[in-house]
């Protein structure tokens, strides 16, 4: 089970195009963006249940605030007309505050010199996109074949680590970011500078 995978499943061409539509930006660097953004969030998401505390603090927003029904609407998330009996779930800002912290400009920039698009685009896609993880990951935690809450903090890890066997172009750009190999990106989308690590892997 490939979580990368599943987050862009939920991106087809029409939903990219409405979302670079919305932006103002390529469809082709929207959709290298998104990938960058879905990996930064479960690597943030990962670095954060690390610990018992983190771990069960997630587990309980999860429980309270992200059920999946966010991804019956994809489109209207997108447009920014989603709706939700709790507010939590919807609000994109709120969650990045706790999932990236003070790391939001760093990762938004590191994204925008490998996608192409400049950081306030990217800022806008870590908002729009942030429910949809936090929707995913919910209805995943629920799961039978997942194993509950702790099933679904080691697949994460797995994910971000690339411990996964599927090759998705989502794993590629996680294991490109972790460029010193230990199962974080936040450190090294920080690190990054000007240097672009992606070159051309992602333009056609």
């Amino acid at each position: 089970m490939d979580i990368l995978q599943m987050l862009q499943g939920q991106l087809g061409e029409g939903m990219i195009e409405q979302l670079a539509g919305q932006i103002g930006a390529d469809k082709d660097q929207t959709a290298t963006a998104a990938n960058g953004v879905f990996s930064a969030l479960l690597s943030g998401i990962n670095k954060n249940v690390a610990d018992p505390q983190g771990a069960q603090s997630f587990l309980s927003a999860l429980e309270r605030d992200h059920d999946g029904s966010i991804l019956d609407n994809i489109g209207d998330l997108i447009m920014g007309n989603a709706s939700a009996p709790n507010t939590s779930t919807t609000n994109g800002a709120g969650i990045l505050n706790h999932v990236l912290g003070n790391n939001q400009g760093g990762i938004a920039d590191a994204i925008g010199k490998m996608s192409g698009l400049d950081s306030g685009k990217v800022t806008q896609l870590l908002i729009t996109l942030a429910p949809m993880v936090l929707g995913m990951l919910g209805k995943m935690r629920n799961n039978q074949e997942v194993g509950g809450g702790g099933g679904l903090i080691d697949l994460i890890g797995k994910t971000v680590q690339g411990g996964t066997e599927q090759q998705s172009s989502g794993n590629i750009f996680t294991r490109l970011l972790d460029r010193d190999g230990d199962g974080s990106m936040m450190d090294d989308l920080l690190q990054m500078g000007t240097q672009s690590l992606l070159g051309g892997l992602f333009k056609k």
